[in-house]
């Protein structure tokens, strides 16, 4: 009787490896007379005595096995090692299946974590994008409120802050430049104030050098209500009012030229009740009684004419007086405001007056537009905004 150490038999061999099992790998020993002395395979001496060449695959019980020979340098004992190929690549394939499961659910749960962390990201930017594109103001509600511990929080906050910024500058331009407006306002107001008292303080002392004392009283009443309302009225009037206190100055102007000076007013009804600056009309009148039709031997002719546009109130005054120079018109085409210290325009000053002053209120697309007539005379044209209410 043989007793075998297997574990130097396989060892000396490399029959098995740590990764194979005893069904993957089996032993078989004959020896020198062709006895078979040890056998765990399930193949027959013959199956064995039939592998010649070195290696062979044989079947049995339904699995293929790869049969390997060799003769020992001991003696002529041969060995014979038996690999269970199905069991073996069955086991490669289950770790196969595995390592590919693996890979397969790491990439699933990247996949998740990275969908997971775009959706957030695109969240978060839709919002920024979504809160910046219906942001008509720079106020507490273009703000952004982000709840995460992250990048986010910092732009939101540089952001918010900017806007905070921006809305505190505005507000300071805006307090600034509505100080200013104000202010150049009032300036044109009390240029355009010691204009018409000295022209009308004029008109009355040549009432006294024609001794009309009873005219001279109309005079001063009509004075006294202008200046009163100049002073005191509101700085938004209703056409109506308007048209009363120009009526009043025309009468004082029909006063000191009663024989050369026809003026003609057709303000429609429907236009009565909208709001229009205070002397803005009368100084534009003034123009043309004092520069336009004065110095005509003839008859001097004023319109004041209305109409309503959908958008817009329309007033012209006409004259067939000597026209505007050339020079006035072309200032007036360009930027009047820039020329207030040139000489020629200084006898101009009224209308300069009144266009710097509808720009300041109402901005540029309304003003004056000058003109002068084909037939002889000139036009002004005022644009203004409709208001309903003061």
């Amino acid at each position: 009787m043989l007793d075998f150490n297997l574990g130097f038999l396989n060892k000396m061999t490399g029959v098995r490896t740590k990764d194979q099992s005893a069904a993957d790998a089996l032993l078989a020993i004959a020896d020198q007379n062709g006895d078979i002395i040890y056998n765990d395979s399930p193949f027959s001496k013959d199956e064995l005595f039939s592998v010649q060449n070195g290696s062979a695959r044989l079947s049995a019980d339904g699995m293929q096995y790869q049969i390997d020979f060799s003769k020992s340098d001991a003696n002529d004992w041969i060995l014979y090692s038996i690999i269970n190929e199905t069991a073996l690549y069955r086991n490669i394939n289950r770790n196969l299946v595995w390592q590919v499961t693996l890979i397969l659910i790491s990439m699933l749960l990247i996949f998740a974590v990275i969908l997971l962390v775009s959706r957030t990201l695109s969240g978060q930017f839709r919002h920024f994008i979504e809160t910046v594109s219906h942001t008509t103001a720079p106020d507490e509600h273009a703000l952004i409120t982000v709840d995460s511990e992250d990048e986010f929080r910092d732009l939101a906050q540089v952001y918010n802050d900017m806007i905070l910024r921006i809305n505190h500058l505005i507000e300071t331009v805006y307090t600034k430049e509505l100080l200013l407006k104000n202010a150049e306002l009032k300036a044109f107001q009390a240029q355009i104030n010691p204009h018409f008292l000295y022209n009308t303080l004029d008109c009355i002392n040549g009432l006294v050098d024609l001794d009309r004392p009873n005219d001279i009283k109309k005079t001063i009443t009509a004075l006294a209500s202008i200046m009163r309302m100049s002073i005191k009225g509101k700085e938004i009037m209703t056409v109506r009012e308007n048209i009363r206190y120009i009526n009043e100055y025309m009468f004082i102007e029909q006063l000191r030229y009663p024989d050369n000076l026809i003026f003609l007013n057709e303000i429609p009804e429907e236009m009565m009740e909208f709001y229009i600056p205070k002397l803005i009309l009368q100084p534009i009148l003034e123009n043309s009684v004092i520069h336009g039709t004065s110095s005509l031997l003839g008859k001097g002719m004023i319109a004041l004419l209305g109409k309503e546009e959908p958008d817009a109130l329309i007033f012209t005054v006409s004259d067939n007086g000597v026209g505007f120079p050339e020079a006035i018109l072309q200032l007036f085409r360009e930027s009047p405001e820039n020329h207030l210290d040139d000489t020629q325009t200084q006898s101009r000053l009224g209308l300069l007056n009144i266009q710097k002053r509808i720009h300041l209120m109402y901005g540029t697309e309304y003003g004056l537009t000058l003109q002068n007539l084909p037939a002889g005379g000139s036009r002004v044209t005022i644009r203004l905004p409709k208001i309903t209410t003061p």
